[in-house]
């Protein structure tokens, strides 16, 4: 879900989502410009995204008798936040690793080949 961008499209173009993620200050951050630009809220689940859409008793409650004409999934780009900086985002962000969560559930602490297998 990242900070939202997908489901504030949805909102702009008068479409429904659902929102998942790992980290509940993404979910936040999405909430507040939602607000800010004036769409609709929609629901968010703080959780894994495999496991949510595996969960047949919770996607029933989340979807509330409607069905599903698109699912999308935007993994983070493979472990590249979880590394130091370089070049001239050692500038803006120093040089330190930025990872979205440290949960191993996280696509984006993944090393590449396992990643690519997942």
């Amino acid at each position: 879900m990242g900070v939202g961008g997908t489901l504030l499209g949805a909102g702009i173009c008068d479409r429904k989502a659902i929102g998942i993620d790992l980290n509940p200050a993404y979910i936040d951050a999405y909430k507040r410009a939602a607000s800010e630009i004036g769409v609709p809220e929609f629901q968010c689940v703080e959780g894994d995204c495999l496991e949510v859409l595996g969960d047949n008793k919770k996607m029933e409650e989340l979807l509330s008798g409607d069905e599903i004409s698109l699912v999308l999934i935007d993994p983070p780009y493979g472990n590249m936040m979880s590394r130091e900086k370089t070049g001239a985002d050692i500038k803006v962000y120093g040089n330190v690793a930025t990872p979205f969560t440290d949960s191993d559930k996280d696509f984006g602490n993944l090393e590449l080949d396992i990643f690519l297998i997942g």
